[in-house]
């Protein structure tokens, strides 16, 4: 009913629920509440008596749609859940529900479906969703292990604030509760963190960046937010997923080493640095990128080869958005074995020289479904097979030029440019299908040639099939025909 119940002093109060509400004002200034239900149970009571069992605390406003206003100065809170609001009616008006933790202390899970920035004050024995904390309240750790909701100036003397979290458990690092985490854990980010972090041999986990940006602590060469460091074996490799939020800062943002399959999802991975992702290669290792985005002064995405040929550095990037200075994505002469995976996604450079996608190495290189490669050249190989198909679109945007070197393209205003490397390595490119255009009057759609200077054996070990494709600039090959 509409009215107001006051709890003070040295009240005890329990039951399997201790205080329903479902309408009116609720004041609590001290006192125990107890919930004795073990577990915490749901059931929709629209017409009368209470819905929600295990809470100390539960806020479940009726099918009468009447306002609800619960104010927690003080006061011991147990149960399964300390407090739980939740509308189990449909005909409720979420927006009349108004809840402010100032303190007390609680014990068991504090949950709301409809409120987010209530909780100022109070120690609790369980982290929560810290879209529940007020302006300018944050929650600390204390030396005690406990938890305590509070202001800068007001947290406890040597609390620490949470900075990441595995279910319910908070932690003063990413560090820390990677150091915690066994195989198969996920730890959630509480909030923004400038910290640099690896996650080493011997640990499969999840990284929730919970819509939070993790900043790297240095910008120095080799400098990295995230490294991922695999084994040297097989039996050593690890599994780690990354999701839900920005990556920032560092030489290379993500790091990849050693055996180790990662999945990215969701991600923003930005530095002023050379690489937005970097696999290091050396051993068998794999990255899967979907609905993220890597940016990079030299490349939004280098993959050194696995440099033996039983292994390979893998990369797939689905329905991505890959940007870098010199190049999109890049590959490395000197580190071969690479498999790279271009899906629905769309790469480009923002120099005037290099190429959205550079392949000088040893490797396999496929552009599929909707992709849209632009660059000043699009894709430059130097070494490697390239497959494209589907509705691929290639574009160059610089003005067409092309001269011998041993370190880098040698083209600009292409949208295909296959160039031998000085280390002879077959080349193989097989076009099944998509658009290809520059931009420039003087641009090409397709354009092979060997620069090695002196070679005797120009493009012998080249192979180059067109089946299919629309070439809206003209094709051209210096030593091969049909």
């Amino acid at each position: 009913q509409v009215g107001i119940l006051n709890v003070s002093g040295t009240s005890d109060i329990s039951g399997s629920s201790g205080i329903e509400i479902r309408a009116g004002k609720l004041n609590i200034d001290g006192g125990t509440i107890t919930a004795t239900g073990e577990e915490l149970t749901i059931s929709d009571n629209p017409g009368g008596g209470s819905s929600v069992d295990g809470a100390a605390i539960a806020v479940s406003q009726h099918s009468t749609d009447q306002p609800i206003k619960v104010v927690i100065n003080d006061g011991t809170f147990k149960g399964a859940s300390a407090l739980y609001e939740e509308i189990v009616v449909d005909a409720a008006n979420e927006s009349g529900i108004d809840i402010s933790l100032e303190g007390g202390n609680y014990t068991g899970e504090i949950s709301s479906e409809n409120v987010t920035g209530f909780v100022s004050g109070g120690e609790f024995e369980n982290t929560f969703d810290n879209t529940y904390l007020a302006t300018d309240s944050d929650l600390y750790l204390t030396e005690s292990g406990n938890y305590t909701a509070a202001t800068v100036e007001e947290a406890p003397v040597n609390a620490k604030p949470v900075i990441a979290t595995i279910n319910d458990k908070g932690y003063a690092s990413i560090t820390d509760a990677i150091d915690a985490a066994t195989d198969g854990n996920t730890i959630v980010l509480y909030r923004d963190v400038t910290e640099s972090i690896t996650v080493a041999e011997g640990k499969s986990i999840t990284l929730d960046l919970n819509e939070k940006t993790l900043t790297s602590a240095s910008n120095d060469t080799s400098s990295y937010a995230i490294l991922v460091s695999g084994g040297t074996s097989e039996e050593e490799n690890i599994k780690v997923e990354v999701k839900n939020g920005k990556v920032s800062g560092g030489d290379a943002t993500i790091v990849v080493k050693g055996h180790a399959d990662v999945v990215i999802s969701n991600v923003e991975a930005t530095t002023n640095g050379r690489y937005g992702l970097e696999l290091y290669g050396e051993y068998d290792q794999s990255v899967e990128a979907t609905k993220s985005k890597f940016t990079g002064s030299n490349a939004g995405v280098v993959v050194f080869g696995a440099e033996k040929e039983n292994m390979t550095a893998a990369f797939t990037a689905n329905n991505c958005t890959i940007i870098g200075g010199d190049y999109g994505v890049s590959g490395n002469g000197q580190y071969h074995y690479t498999t790279i995976n271009i899906v629905d996604s769309k790469v480009s450079n923002t120099n005037n020289a290099g190429a959205a996608i550079f392949n000088p190495q040893i490797g396999s290189l496929s552009v599929s479904g909707n992709s849209e490669i632009t660059g000043s050249t699009g894709i430059e190989m130097r070494s490697g097979s390239l497959t494209i198909s589907g509705n691929v679109v290639v574009t160059a945007t610089a003005e067409f030029s092309c001269e011998s070197n041993n370190n880098g393209t040698t083209t600009t205003g292409v949208a295909i440019a296959v160039s031998q490397h000085t280390t002879e390595n077959p080349i193989t490119v097989t076009i099944n299908d998509g658009i290809f255009n520059a931009t420039k009057e003087n641009g090409k759609a397709f354009y092979e040639i060997d620069t090695v200077t002196g070679s005797e054996t120009s493009s012998s070990d080249v192979s180059i099939s067109l089946t299919g494709g629309d070439f809206k600039a003209p094709v051209e090959s210096k030593n091969k025909t049909g």
